[in-house]
């Protein structure tokens, strides 16, 4: 939607195509190309048979409204199934727990995702228990703690670990 507003083409999907306008046609070719070539490869399957700009837009709206509450509730699942296990990469553990809740906030109908103080719980259940210390020190020191600061402080808590793992095992 963005892309289409920024290009002025938003109308293409919001009304009927007007074939006795010649730039009305122009415009809905120019949103149908954007459209399919802006789609994932598993979503092309839902347009092929349509021909018109809007036909196609309509088609994607279906598939997302069927996919946004079963995907958020497969991807919070996921979510709250990560856990670490002892000999994990901090920043792969969190890249993939990013992951999954950029994939959950893209599945939400206002594009908000999940509070800061979820996160902090999902994220502080899915991590080693001698991890857990952090997050009590973050929560002496202030009422809520941001998901963001939350995980800076597991990196640096886990640089000097993964150095002393790869002297071990190296």
């Amino acid at each position: 939607m963005h892309i289409l507003t920024e290009k002025g083409l938003q109308t293409a999907i919001e009304k009927a195509l007007d074939k006795s306008d010649t730039k009305d046609e122009v415009r809905h070719n120019a949103t149908f190309t954007i459209l399919t070539v802006n789609v994932k490869d598993s979503q092309i399957t839902h347009i092929q048979g349509c021909t018109i700009a809007k036909e196609a837009w309509d088609a994607l709206q279906v598939v997302q409204q069927g996919i946004g509450a079963n995907g958020r509730m497969v991807l919070r699942e996921r979510l709250c199934g990560q856990r670490m296990v002892e000999g994990d990469n901090m920043a792969e553990h969190l890249n993939k727990f990013r992951e999954l809740v950029n994939q959950i906030k893209s599945h939400s109908s206002n594009s908000k995702g999940m509070e800061d103080n979820e996160l902090v719980t999902l994220l502080n259940l899915s991590i080693l228990e001698s991890y857990k210390r952090i997050i009590i020190a973050l929560q002496s020191l202030a009422e809520e703690v941001i998901f963001d600061i939350f995980t800076s402080q597991l990196l640096q808590e886990s640089a000097p670990r993964q150095v002393a793992n790869t002297r071990h095992n190296g």
